[in-house]
């Protein structure tokens, strides 16, 4: 790595580490479903090989491991701080038979890597030098196997047109400051002042007040990376899809599936794009960027080769052999204002609401409720509805209305379910975290769930999920929180009237909230998909 640019590189983020951690749009077996929806058979996960360049210390890596246990990973950063932290990990869960990190830049990749079937690249190519972004499609045209999937990240316009004004000026205001830390202050500062000077009801007002809470809402090492680094190089998504054609790569889909269809912006959007770009999906993508001032894609990539096989009509058949997750929960009572509706809460990393008065639909939805945090497969979602419908079921209706959910980005869809690890959806006798998350925690401070989404414990959370072994309950579970009230760890507090906190201190008092914080943080797990059984 002798190439000064590199040199640079990797000193910003070995004095700035970037908090590494999972991210769920870049889980494999969620892009073997997307191509198995257009047609594609691509590399069942079980014992497939990933490579992700740019890993930072593994966080988004490792923990695949947990729910895949003959899955193979291998990551390269070129930051050695941040190799050192993962390999320390690696080695105190016992998992370097199964992950190697490599202190390395992605343009030194050896051949003798051999082929992946999944190549993950997040966060890294809008933020590196020409020849590196060059070198990220050469890796994976040379190394993603012909029936596998690549993942890469980036930075588009139009949205971060007006960004580009907030780095520009940060850049400038920190210019002859060295310190990272202060010149994250100063250049939160920058913004701040921006938005307080801008003239009232301006068009920059507007565009100042988006990016101030942005920016003083986001971590330190987020804005050192993302505003502060080197180079930080959007580009339209048609400009992406060219580059990585002279590579003899193909854009397949985004990995947030429901940001690639335009009837999720409403009959009119999907009718006007679909005759604008004469039924051209990639001239439709470029179309929904600019309606949506589009900051950040995370686009899928196939070989040039499978090409002949993409289908770019969703298949139903394709439908019936992935499995499915959900994390949904009818709501009890009728809202005011559509009491005719019945609504559907999806807590999917954001909440949604799905509302419907279709009576089938309903039934549909009601049983879907009951696998809610499960991965389950179509058959037995399918035998399930039949059950309740009867000779009322319809395998096309229901299909339909999964596929809907997919694409609306309500139902988390994979290829290959967790083969270890498996989320339960009720509280048991002797509630159970994965040993692997148990001793991970101890490492970092957050979990990982099979679909690759973190969850950052809370202190009752924390002091509790070392003794979710299988072996203790919800008793003994109490009596730890009641132990370390003992020991000054934690207190009781209820609210007085005038609304100050106030310490409990009467004993049955104590008791009986020790058991209640205890079962909302065992809800609050298997609602987050972090119970096993």
């Amino acid at each position: 790595m002798d190439n000064p640019l590199l040199q640079e590189n990797a000193k910003t983020y070995d004095d700035f580490p970037y908090l590494s951690h999972p991210f769920a749009k870049s889980l494999p077996s969620l892009h073997q479903a997307i191509g198995k929806l257009f047609g594609l058979n691509p590399p069942d996960l079980t014992r497939a090989r990933v490579l992700e360049l740019g890993c930072a210390s593994g966080g988004n890596i490792i923990p695949l491991t947990f729910f895949y246990p003959e899955l193979q990973v291998v990551g390269v950063d070129l930051s050695q701080v941040q190799i050192n932290e993962g390999r320390k990990i690696v080695a105190a869960m016992g998992l370097q038979n199964r992950v190697q990190l490599h202190h390395l830049s992605i343009t030194d990749i050896p051949d003798d890597f051999g082929e992946f079937d999944y190549i993950i690249c997040h966060g890294v190519y809008s933020w590196v030098p020409d020849f590196v972004q060059t070198g990220i499609f050469e890796v994976i045209r040379k190394q993603l196997k012909a029936d596998g999937i690549a993942y890469i990240s980036y930075n588009v316009y139009p949205g971060w047109k007006s960004l580009e004004i907030a780095r520009d000026a940060m850049l400038f205001h920190t210019r002859d400051i060295q310190d990272s830390t202060s010149k994250v202050d100063n250049a939160k500062a920058m913004i701040r002042y921006m938005h307080q000077k801008a003239r009232k009801d301006s068009m920059f007002k507007r565009i100042m007040d988006d990016v101030d809470q942005l920016v003083q809402n986001s971590a330190p090492y987020y804005l050192a990376h993302e505003f502060l680094e080197i180079h930080n190089s959007p580009l339209y998504f048609t400009d992406m899809v060219k580059k990585a054609a002279a590579h003899q790569l193909v854009f397949l889909n985004e990995a947030e599936i429901s940001s690639s269809f335009a009837e999720n912006w409403g009959n009119d959007v999907h009718a006007d794009l679909i005759k604008a770009s004469h039924n051209d999906q990639l001239v439709v993508e470029q179309y929904l960027d600019y309606i949506n001032n589009r900051q950040f894609r995370q686009s899928l990539f196939i070989p040039q080769a499978a090409l002949a096989s993409l289908n770019r009509h969703l298949s139903a058949e394709a439908m019936q052999t992935c499995c499915f997750s959900v994390s949904v929960a009818k709501e009890s009572t009728p809202r005011a204002e559509m009491p005719q509706h019945t609504h559907f809460i999806f807590n999917h990393l954001d909440t949604l609401f799905y509302r419907t008065q279709n009576s089938r639909e309903i039934e549909a939805l009601e049983v879907l409720c009951r696998f809610n945090q499960l991965f389950f497969d179509f058959q037995t979602y399918e035998d399930a509805v039949k059950s309740v419908m009867q000779a009322h079921y319809n395998r096309e209706f229901v299909t339909h209305l999964l596929l809907k959910l997919v694409v609306s980005g309500l139902l988390h869809i994979c290829g290959t379910p967790p083969i270890s690890n498996r989320p339960v959806n009720v509280i048991s006798a002797t509630p159970q975290v994965a040993e692997l998350n148990r001793r991970y925690l101890a490492l970092r401070d957050y979990i990982v769930n099979a679909r690759n989404e973190m969850l950052k414990p809370d202190l009752i959370q924390s002091l509790l999920i070392p003794y979710l072994d299988g072996q203790h309950s919800e008793a003994d579970l109490s009596a730890v929180l009641l132990q370390a009230h003992a020991d000054g760890k934690i207190k009781f507090n209820h609210n007085s009237p005038d609304a100050e906190a106030v310490e409990v201190t009467d004993a049955q008092e104590i008791e009986k909230l020790a058991g209640e914080f205890t079962r909302n943080a065992l809800l609050h797990l298997r609602e987050n998909g972090m119970l096993i059984g």
